[in-house]
């Protein structure tokens, strides 16, 4: 037996949608003016009905705005308008997020007289691009991002000349050499993990250059980059081209930053050193080379000429806690290194002292072996019995210690360590730097690291 509410028939949707067009045409309004009006209106029983539009109706409002935008865009004048209007929105939301103001860390000016080695450590510099960009600039740096992510898919099926390739082809071999030095850019292992941090790159970069340009104490980006630009040896015309479009500061900045940052260097030397000969029994080890540093002039002139200076550089290294534990540390003095330099003409040297001993042979041996077992049971075939095959794990070696050196770099000396005079000045360089006497600084054993030339010119004196 049918109910009562089944034998009613549906009232097609077209059929109360123009029902209702002509309740609203008959009180002299059309759907627009309707619409228009019922939104405007403050009387409380009209905001009662649309009061949780903006609330737990939102969704439903969002499919409502998407429809009038698809409308709006049917045609070219209305896709115009519509692109003013979004135009206009997304300056007043850009004109609205504005990153912290004030030094750093609590805003984003980084002053040339307070910056410090910190400032430009990874992670630091990591938390600036946070407050600018998530917390400062969340629109504009996710518009950037956005874009060019949507343009990436059109991108890859565009030809593109060898000469705008973005990275060449490298030597493998040349490039694990220069990663294993630490002086190269390590490659990302995915094409789309690198065009994520490209992508994020130039989005941070963008929002960097208008933060700059709308107010210049949001400069720490600027400051970063003409750093790393006049220790590449950026010229000032250059510098200033990059400046005019907000990618670094002055140049006149950047060196007072520089100023700054070998003060406090220099500061840092004369710590760690009065530090170290109070509370350690060795003395830091110094290690040092030849460098030569030309001043290169771009425009010629009397009197100012490109020079080359043959010079010295170098650093001090503070061997680890773990490491000092292991040794006899009343073994480790000046009186006990003079006895042994005493015995050097009558010590006899036999080659066997070069040569491997059978015990570190047959580790070798078994180091291959493990190698070749784990590549076989990998990619070809498993053994059946696994008690008598190769052991697929390498044999215990002594490990070498994962602590973080203490390294403190030396300032660059106008002194060649290739003559002896040369030495007694880099060595006389050294002592200065570390803020103590000489008497203080030779009192006690000190280990330097140099090559063949050092150590004859050294023994020369």
């Amino acid at each position: 037996m049918q109910t009562f509410q089944e034998k009613i028939p549906t009232i097609p949707e077209h059929v109360r949608i123009l029902d209702i067009c002509e309740s609203i045409h008959s009180h002299q309004l059309t759907p627009k003016k309707f619409f228009f009006a019922f939104l405007k209106n403050t009387h409380e029983g009209v905001v009662s009905r649309w009061s949780k539009w903006s609330g737990s109706g939102l969704p439903t409002t969002m499919e409502l705005l998407l429809e009038l935008v698809l409308l709006v865009k049917k045609k070219p004048e209305g896709r115009q308008l519509w692109e003013d209007f979004l135009l206009n929105e997304a300056v007043e939301i850009v004109e609205r997020q504005r990153p912290p103001s004030g030094n750093y860390p609590k805003g984003l000016f980084q002053s040339s007289n307070t910056i410090t080695l910190d400032f430009l450590d990874e992670k630091t510099q990591q938390k600036y691009i946070n407050m600018l960009t998530e917390d400062g600039m969340p629109f504009l740096y996710s518009l950037v991002y956005r874009v060019l992510w949507k343009s990436n898919d059109v991108e890859a099926y565009a030809p593109v000349d060898g000469d705008d390739q973005i990275t060449d082809d490298f030597d493998h071999d040349d490039e694990e050499g220069l990663n294993m030095e630490e002086i190269a850019y390590g490659h990302v292992p995915s094409s789309e993990m690198h065009r994520t941090r490209r992508f994020k790159s130039i989005s941070t970069l963008v929002c960097g250059m208008i933060a700059f340009a709308r107010n210049r104490r949001h400069n720490g980006i600027q400051i970063k980059n003409a750093l790393q630009l006049v220790s590449c040896g950026v010229t000032d015309r250059v510098n200033q081209f990059l400046m005019y479009h907000g990618l670094v500061c002055g140049q006149r900045t950047a060196m007072a930053a520089l100023k700054t940052l070998s003060s406090n260097a220099e500061a840092r030397i004369k710590d760690f050193f009065s530090d170290t000969f109070k509370n350690f029994p060795v003395s830091p080890i110094i290690c040092i080379d030849n460098l030569d540093i030309e001043e290169r002039v771009h425009t010629h002139a009397v009197g100012n000429r490109t020079r080359t200076f043959h010079g010295t550089w170098g650093y001090f290294h503070l061997p680890p806690q773990d490491l000092l534990d292991t040794l006899d540390m009343s073994e480790i003095t000046l009186d006990k290194f003079s006895e042994a330099m005493r015995k050097v003409p009558t010590f006899s040297i036999q080659p066997s002292m070069f040569m491997p001993t059978l015990k570190s042979e047959e580790s070798y041996k078994l180091v291959w072996k493990s190698q070749i077992a784990r590549v076989m049971n990998q990619y070809i075939a498993a053994p059946h019995n696994y008690s008598s095959a190769i052991s697929l794990d390498p044999p215990v070696v002594e490990q070498i210690s994962n602590t973080p050196p203490n390294i403190q770099m030396l300032k660059l000396m106008d002194a060649s360590e290739n003559s002896a005079d040369g030495i007694g000045k880099v060595l006389n360089s050294v002592v200065k730097q570390t803020g103590l006497s000489p008497e203080e600084f030779f009192g006690k054993l000190v280990l330097m690291d140099g090559d063949l030339a050092t150590c004859r010119n050294f023994n020369s004196l």
